[in-house]
């Protein structure tokens, strides 16, 4: 037997191969989600559209265009200023009907937002003049 005339070499070939295979069944990076949850909007406090659109727009953001999904009292309607909706840099807000049941996901660490009521609020932008603009209109809503 050809092979076993080197017993030193096939034993490193071996051990080389039983460590790659190990690396791989045990090293393995896995999947973990993050730690998400259902929020029930029939508990919380219920804004209407209406009275976002009023105090952004006394904050001088006027949110003129919507989007909106779902039917009855479970729905989610987007508010932004803008047409054609850029969720990075775009302030817009999501506002949920009463009997949504929602997941907003994890948080975007890149832009500023504010969870509160049935209402995400998210600003991505650059201008800080604005950030000071969404955060005054975001703290009249908690």
């Amino acid at each position: 037997m050809p092979l076993l005339r080197y017993p030193v070499s096939l034993a490193l070939v071996l051990v080389a191969l039983l460590a790659t295979i190990g690396v791989f069944i045990f090293a393995r990076p896995q999947y973990r989600p993050a730690v998400q949850r259902t929020i029930d909007m029939s508990t919380r406090h219920h804004y209407t559209s209406a009275e976002v659109q009023r105090v952004f727009a006394a904050h001088g953001l006027p949110l003129t265009y919507a989007r909106h999904m779902g039917k009855g009292d479970s729905y989610l309607l987007v508010l932004y200023e803008m047409p054609g909706i850029n969720p990075t840099t775009q302030l817009y807000v999501h506002l949920a009907g009463p009997a949504t049941k929602v997941d907003w996901g994890p948080k975007d660490e890149t832009s500023w937002e504010q969870r509160s009521a049935n209402l995400e609020i998210h600003y991505g932008g650059p201008n800080e003049l604005m950030l000071a603009q969404v955060k005054a209109a975001a703290s009249e809503l908690r």
